[in-house]
């Protein structure tokens, strides 16, 4: 995990390599339920964000599916299915089936947690 980090440290502040590391870092910290570790790094990503159409590069949309997962283990059950129906459409509007299959299972497992 220390060479991840190091490499992060190294990199340009912004851009995919920086931002799929940060992302991987980040589900590490899911992991280890270090939930505020893991959401300061996913907003890391977010800050990186410039325009709309970044949303649709592969590492913000599989980075996504990490602020999903912070979301379920965080409760916040109504942030994560929105977040979830976003990616739904990015998934279908790039041709990411992967991400696609994913997120629908996400779909899934998060509005049957959040029954009453």
């Amino acid at each position: 995990m220390g060479q991840l980090e190091r490499a992060v440290a190294i990199l340009p502040s912004c851009g995919d390599n920086a931002n799929g590391a940060i992302d991987a870092i980040a589900s590490i910290r899911l992991a280890q339920n270090r939930l505020d570790q893991a959401g300061e790094l996913l907003d890391r990503i977010e800050e990186s964000i410039h325009n709309p159409d970044d949303r649709l590069l592969y590492v913000f949309r599989h980075a996504s599916l990490t602020r999903i997962k912070y979301l379920m283990l965080r409760l916040r059950w109504q942030e994560s299915l929105s977040l979830v129906d976003e990616l739904l459409d990015i998934a279908r509007d790039t041709r990411d089936h992967f991400l696609r299959a994913i997120s629908s299972s996400n779909q899934s497992r998060n509005s049957a947690a959040h029954r009453p």
